[in-house]
């Protein structure tokens, strides 16, 4: 568990960096308003994917030499559901007040 949760985290926090990097040439890239919101979106989620099995690394050493570092460890992959769908929901909302604000600037102009 904690090899997998080790590698787990790597993956999404180079991910996570591919998407900072983006960023910051979000002007040579020319990336609109709307491109710039889901990049840091994208990190962020990248960011809480990696958590997760840092947060299952964590408890399997925790419980190390217990018969229970296994299921502890295992089980905390289910904070995905919430976390992702709180993630999600906030996200959502935000792109959506971004689309109107949008929409307002453009029908100003």
């Amino acid at each position: 568990m904690i090899i997998y949760g080790f590698g787990a985290t790597l993956v999404f926090l180079i991910l996570m960096q591919m998407y900072r990097y983006a960023l910051s040439k979000a002007d040579e890239l020319e990336l609109s308003e709307l491109e710039k919101f889901d990049t840091k979106i994208s990190i962020r989620t990248n960011f809480l994917m990696a958590l997760v099995p840092m947060v299952s690394v964590v408890f399997s050493f925790i419980f190390i030499n217990s018969w229970l570092a296994g299921p502890i460890a295992g089980f905390i992959y289910f904070l995905y559901t919430p976390v992702m769908i709180l993630h999600a929901n906030s996200a959502t909302k935000k792109r959506n007040a971004l689309l109107e604000s949008l929409k307002n600037n453009e029908i100003e102009n």
